[in-house]
């Protein structure tokens, strides 16, 4: 299920299940405190010094900058990996462009073939933890026609050399790359984060009991939940970095072929 909200669930349905979530649990810690059934169970917390709440909020602080600076150090890695993909891309162009032989080798075009490939097959499915067979095949043909030709004796050694290293460079960036494509879940510090949001609503409400007023506890509660709600949300919607409205950008690959190349559809 946490799977699926991660990785399967588009922007919208992540909002509203983070929002159904946490009005529900502040709807029933509300409802609790005010029902009969349990006014002498609560009655028991009143008097209890607020100080000894707080190390709750503080520990899902703590939890929630934790786990967004794991969600946000895999986002920045992609997305250095997606600019030294990028880099190597404009050397293997670089070294096809240094020679008339390299440029009617029709190496340019294989290389125009697979970023083509990279940015519309491949990018949606690289969100669901998958590379296009599409792409495997273009990248494939490149690799060996870069072999192919630097092993032609009509191509002068040192060029053949700049080709290799360009072609060595070009295969371990983007296998770089797609190697952050895999799904973590970190289960236990998800539900830490979840839990902790719970009890930071629980001990709003506790902390209210001595001058138990609807309206002001109504109010208390909400304003927690709300920024329990929008921290909790902004990770999730950052876990999948190919989908959703907070994602890395393949335009740095766009850019790197867009003077040889027609646009890409987005």
């Amino acid at each position: 299920m946490l799977k699926t909200l991660l990785y399967e669930s588009s922007d919208f349905e992540i909002i509203a299940s983070m929002a159904t979530f946490f009005i529900l649990t502040g709807t029933l810690i509300f409802w609790v405190a005010f029902h009969p059934k349990f006014t002498n169970t609560l009655n028991k917390f009143v008097g209890i010094n607020t100080g000894y709440y707080g190390p709750v909020t503080t520990l899902f602080t703590f939890t929630a900058a934790f786990l967004g600076a794991s969600v946000w150090g895999n986002f920045q890695q992609i997305n250095t990996a997606i600019g030294n993909e990028r880099v190597a891309i404009i050397g293997y162009r670089f070294v096809i462009e240094s020679t008339p032989y390299l440029r009617s080798s029709g190496l340019d075009q294989a290389l125009k073939d697979y970023v083509t490939s990279a940015l519309e097959d491949e990018w949606p499915e690289l969100g669901k933890a998958e590379v296009s067979p599409k792409t495997v095949k273009a990248f494939e043909h490149l690799m060996q026609s870069s072999v192919d030709v630097a092993q032609k004796p009509e191509l002068n050694s040192n060029i053949a050399g700049m080709l290799v290293r360009a072609t060595e460079s070009l295969r371990s960036a983007r296998l770089t790359r797609i190697g952050f494509r895999f799904q973590n879940i970190e289960t236990t510090r998800w539900t830490a984060i979840l839990f902790l949001g719970v009890l930071a609503q629980l001990v709003t409400m506790i902390t209210h009991l001595e001058n138990r007023k609807k309206v002001p506890m109504a109010a208390a509660i909400g304003i927690v939940s709300i920024l329990v709600f929008s921290i909790t949300t902004l990770i999730v919607l950052s876990v999948n970095p190919y989908h959703g409205a907070i994602q890395v950008s393949k335009r740095p690959i766009e850019a790197s072929l867009e003077r040889a190349l027609p646009q890409p559809q987005r």
